[in-house]
């Protein structure tokens, strides 16, 4: 409001030369030093009007608990060709490493001592490069994987396990006025906190102090906006503006495609919770409130 302001009484300026007569507000400006005081009197009421009517909507902070994929999907047949071709064009272009030269020189020697050119003295290596290939290569064909797989209960909406080879993000059942809606962990913002924090305390409150996450930034990743229902609503605020913030559940380690979630629920926050994927996420959320979590997740 004050640049615009500026520009059109410097506007004025330029038309009226150095010595210029400019009404706004029923105030009279002769000069540059007027017109400062002019500009700095305005931008102060306008200052007290926005103090004196803030903002009907009110600043939340929300966290997107994302679970990972525990497993990776099939890979489909044209995936499969384009990394065959992609390996193949390596080894095409690529530069032969130590073990490849010194092979190509073990088997050269290896030949001239056969035909008689070269003396067996000359031979500096007990085991040959090729030697030690073939052991390995006969040790592959003899390895079996051995792998587990968990019988999970799909439908069990609680299990952080469910649709390993699925994006899972945590949903929480939460009270607001005299409804029951679904949503993100969410709390309103303190002035004494950054959003980060708030988005921080919103997971701690929501799900207790055991909860291991790792958040991606200090930026929100997504917004959204939303009215509160009528009987929340009250004379400062009609509805929220909503800062989500991504965190991701770690898994327990690199040789078992499992997570945890220690959950500590607090009932007057949380009435109940569910780990849902991107198919599932309209049966529990509005359609605008679950597009603002894919375009950020999926």
């Amino acid at each position: 409001m004050a640049t615009q302001l500026s520009s059109r009484l410097f506007h004025k300026i330029k038309q009226g030369g150095t010595r210029w007569f400019y009404s706004y507000n029923r105030c009279i400006v002769s000069d540059k030093q007027s017109l400062s005081k002019h500009l700095k009197r305005e931008v102060h009421d306008i200052e007290q009007v926005s103090s004196q009517c803030p903002s009907p909507w009110m600043l939340q902070a929300g966290v997107c608990l994302i679970r990972l994929p525990l497993i990776e999907e099939d890979l489909s047949e044209f995936q499969k060709r384009y990394i065959s071709l992609k390996e193949q064009m390596e080894y095409e272009n690529s530069i032969l490493n130590e073990w490849e030269l010194e092979k190509i020189k073990q088997t050269q020697l290896m030949n001239d001592i056969e035909s008689g050119k070269r003396d067996a003295s000359e031979m500096d290596f007990k085991v040959s490069k090729q030697d030690y290939e073939d052991d390995y290569n006969q040790a592959f064909k003899e390895f079996t994987e051995s792998t587990t797989e968990l019988d999970l209960n799909d439908a069990d909406f609680k299990n952080i396990n469910r649709r390993p080879k699925d994006y899972l993000v945590l949903i929480s059942k939460q009270k607001l006025g005299n409804d029951t809606v679904w949503m993100l962990p969410t709390e309103e913002w303190k002035e004494e906190e950054n959003l980060r924090q708030s988005a921080e305390r919103a997971l701690t409150s929501h799900c207790g102090t055991l909860v291991d996450a790792s958040f991606v930034s200090n930026a929100p990743s997504g917004f959204y906006k939303y009215k509160f229902p009528k009987n929340a609503r009250t004379d400062a605020y009609v509805g929220a503006k909503l800062f989500i913030y991504n965190a991701f559940v770690p898994r327990v380690s690199e040789t078992q495609s499992t997570a945890t979630f220690n959950l500590d629920i607090d009932l007057n926050k949380m009435l109940d919770y569910a780990w849902v994927a991107k198919d599932e996420m309209r049966n529990f959320l509005k359609p605008k409130y679950s597009k603002a979590i894919d375009e950020i997740i999926f």
